[in-house]
């Protein structure tokens, strides 16, 4: 269990005996493949949610960071109390939105999609979640298909030669002209 940080922060919603330490998994090579967006009106269910996305993450052995938090958005709007005669007398409304990010590290992809579909499958009513995947393709990956589009090109450019296209447009004026009266 060396290099692995385990984490239990006290939560306004369960006690700390009842939950198990949160462990962080150590990045081995840094690459991230997953960033994970969450958005709610309401601060507690955000954090709800993202503790049960952190416990999800630990449990599949993914190594991701912290949840992070982001600028709550805030929305103001005046409107008029009352029709004509009241016009002075405005009330404010705003909306606020508070977000937060987690970011993956090092995982298989099959992993990261098996926690995503868990995610979207007990997600909480009220709260947002957009999820960017990043997947690395092996080096050599496009040199089989790089041989095909060159191939496809040398191909369609033996059959749009440029004398061929201009005796297709004199053709083609050709028609519309005999068909004109």
């Amino acid at each position: 269990m060396a290099n692995i940080a385990i984490h239990n922060r006290g939560s306004i919603w369960a006690p700390d005996d009842i939950l198990p330490p949160l462990i962080y998994h150590p990045r081995p090579h840094g690459i991230p493949v997953a960033m994970l967006h969450f958005r709610s009106h309401h601060p507690k269910l955000l954090e709800i949610y993202t503790f049960f996305a952190t416990h999800a993450a630990s449990a599949l052995g993914i190594p991701i960071s912290k949840p992070i938090f982001l600028p709550t958005q805030r929305s103001l709007w005046t409107v008029p109390r009352g029709p004509f005669a009241h016009k002075k007398s405005q009330e404010n409304f705003d909306r606020l939105v508070h977000k937060r990010a987690i970011k993956a590290w090092d995982a298989d992809p099959v992993v990261i999609g098996r926690w995503l579909n868990y995610l979207e499958e007990y997600q909480l009513a009220g709260v947002g979640l957009r999820a960017v995947r990043w997947e690395h393709a092996p080096i050599g990956f496009m040199e089989g298909n790089l041989k095909d589009m060159h191939e496809a090109m040398s191909s369609f450019q033996k059959l749009t030669d440029r004398a061929q296209i201009a005796a297709l447009g004199k053709e083609v004026i050709r028609q519309e002209s005999d068909v004109t009266v």
